[in-house]
């Protein structure tokens, strides 16, 4: 494998950027549901109906064969709100923000120690041929001695 190949699985596979990515995800969430609190929320409709009606009116047959239907509609909205609906909004923009860089940096020092140690491996190989080489140069050297 490759430097290139080896940090993208190792993106892939590890589970702090996961979870990092995964946070960040509902971060940007609460910012969506903070940026709903300025909309107004659902209206309520509310209706009834009555068979029987006999507020006000003398009780006769005529009125008691009557069908009586109210609706409601009620729409509401905080005029001011103390501000309490931007300052959760900004707080889950920052949050989000934060979240973003703490995926960033999760993300950067994994490729660092992907790197430190793909270098230490080609090192280490490095090395051991040196040292194969080495031990060959000896073997063939004590082989030259012994014959006289």
């Amino acid at each position: 494998m490759t430097l290139e190949q080896t940090v993208l699985a190792g993106l892939k596979a590890n589970p702090n950027v996961e979870s990092a990515r995964q946070i960040l995800e509902q971060s940007q969430l609460n910012v969506k549901a903070a940026r709903g609190s300025f909309m107004p929320p659902p209206f309520t409709v509310r209706s009834s109906f009555s068979k029987y009606s006999l507020s006000g009116d003398v009780l006769t047959v005529d009125n008691l064969n009557r069908n009586i239907f109210n609706s409601e509609l009620k729409i509401s909205q905080p005029l001011f709100a103390g501000y309490s609906i931007l300052n959760n909004y900004l707080k889950a923009k920052i949050q989000a923000d934060a979240d973003n860089a703490r995926l960033n940096q999760s993300r950067l020092d994994l490729i660092f120690h992907i790197q430190q140690d793909f270098l230490q491996l080609l090192k280490s190989r490095e090395d051991l041929k040196t040292v194969s080489n080495e031990i060959k140069r000896i073997e063939s050297q004590i082989e030259a001695s012994n014959d006289p």
